[in-house]
């Protein structure tokens, strides 16, 4: 199998996170994320079904960053790091500070 791919990240604010994700053949995802710099054994885990779609994460806390990656299938895919902190930021805005990696 191969890991997650073709995420994208349609928008970012304060407390939430919208990702787009295609359908898998590996099986349902899990979107992980913890607070930067923490352990991942802590993470918060959002369940999407294996078909994919547009899915929001909505329990961020503002001005904070948070280490964001996709499971499926038992592979994992690239880690993101979000900058809740500034408003407005998306995958699509290249803002400073907002979607660093």
């Amino acid at each position: 199998m191969s890991k997650p791919s073709q995420v994208s990240i349609l928008d970012a604010d304060e407390t939430s996170l919208t990702l787009s994700l295609p359908a898998s053949a590996a099986g349902d995802y899990q979107v992980e994320y913890v607070p930067y710099g923490e352990d991942w054994s802590t993470c918060k885990s959002l369940s999407v079904p294996a078909a994919g779609g547009t899915f929001t994460v909505t329990d961020l806390v503002p001005a904070s960053t948070y280490q964001v990656r996709v499971v499926s299938g038992g592979e994992t895919g690239d880690e993101m790091v979000l900058d809740t902190g500034v408003p407005g930021c998306s995958g699509k805005k290249k803002k400073r500070g907002c979607v660093v990696q």
